[in-house]
């Protein structure tokens, strides 16, 4: 696990754990009905991994993403888009912390340079 949104030997003790592949990734988790659904890992032939919550097979909840370029998001989600409050991190350094909607920064957020700079609104 990458990070502790929840405890993976306990989540594989559960009724509804299953592995299941995907054309291009494989989740580990809760499914219900054939979808992901609870709480699960899905690692992507892309190296990018996503460990949390979800809902009707999509990131619905609190959730990490590490995308195949190395930036990462620690936030909340909604029906599979980044949506609500998360901290978003460049693999240069670079952060926002703050709101999203429909996985766009959108509300107040704070974003900080590597370098020193920031904005604050």
């Amino acid at each position: 696990m990458i990070t502790d949104l929840f405890d993976f030997d306990e989540l594989k003790t559960r009724k509804d754990f299953l592995i299941k592949r995907y054309k291009e990734s494989l989740y580990r988790g809760e499914i219900q009905d054939g979808m992901r659904y609870g709480q699960g890992i899905c690692v992507y032939s892309i190296t990018r991994v996503y460990e949390g919550d979800w809902a009707e097979d999509k990131r619905h909840g609190k959730g990490y993403e590490r995308f195949s370029n190395g930036n990462q998001y620690l936030g909340d989600y909604d029906m599979g888009k980044v949506s609500g409050k998360g901290l978003y991190t460049w693999t240069n350094g670079d952060t926002y912390d703050g709101e999203w909607v429909n996985g766009i920064k959108h509300g107040y957020g704070v974003w900080k340079g590597a370098t020193g700079d920031s904005y604050i609104g």
